[in-house]
């Protein structure tokens, strides 16, 4: 149950990946949480900021730091998915909505009942892609730099980083409730 309605906590993860299947025993982990607040009201984003975690199960690929720039010596400086569970708990993150783009609050919650500990995240949570399926009246997936582009909103900072990518859909977010989605285009 949601505290304070005033703000949205938008977040995004990325993930240990490789090109191509995973090594054995290993599978995708979150590396890295990112996120911001979005006034429901202005759609004016605010306190963009982000922690490295620390892998259990698997490594950092050279793909994987290719991709979103994330190399081992980041998640060394991470702590446990536990750990950083219990510090974001202590932030007060349940206390506000969430919205993600696509299923990063499963993934959350999936990689929390893996490591036994609770979850940060309040139950109520917006997907952004879904809804710029429906803005756009689409079956299919739209990728979030595109929707950000449809929108006419510029693209900021680094793709594949966490906190960049939770301010570029608290971005989109705020224009969907505060524009008229029928004028829209892909």
């Amino acid at each position: 149950m949601i505290r304070r309605a005033d703000k949205i906590l938008v977040f995004d993860l990325e993930l240990t990946c490789w090109d191509g299947t995973p090594p054995d025993g290993m599978f995708p982990e979150i590396i890295q949480i990112g996120w911001c607040f979005l006034s429901p009201k202005t759609g004016e984003r605010s306190g963009r900021d982000m922690l490295y975690v620390k892998p259990e199960n698997s490594t950092i690929s050279t793909y994987c730091t290719d991709l979103t720039g994330i190399t081992p010596a980041d998640v060394r400086r991470g702590q446990s998915l536990a750990i950083t569970s219990a510090r974001m708990t202590n932030m007060g993150m349940k206390q506000y909505a969430t919205a993600v783009y696509g299923d990063d609050w499963d993934c959350v919650k999936k990689e929390c009942e893996f490591a036994n500990c609770d979850m940060f995240l309040s139950d109520e949570c917006i997907d952004v892609a879904t809804l710029t399926k429906l803005a756009f009246n689409s079956y299919k997936n739209v990728g979030l730099r595109r929707a950000v582009e449809a929108f006419g909103l510029p693209w900021e900072g680094q793709e594949h980083s966490a906190d960049w990518d939770a301010w570029n859909t608290a971005g989109l977010l705020g224009a969907m409730l505060t524009s008229d989605w029928r004028k829209l285009v892909l």
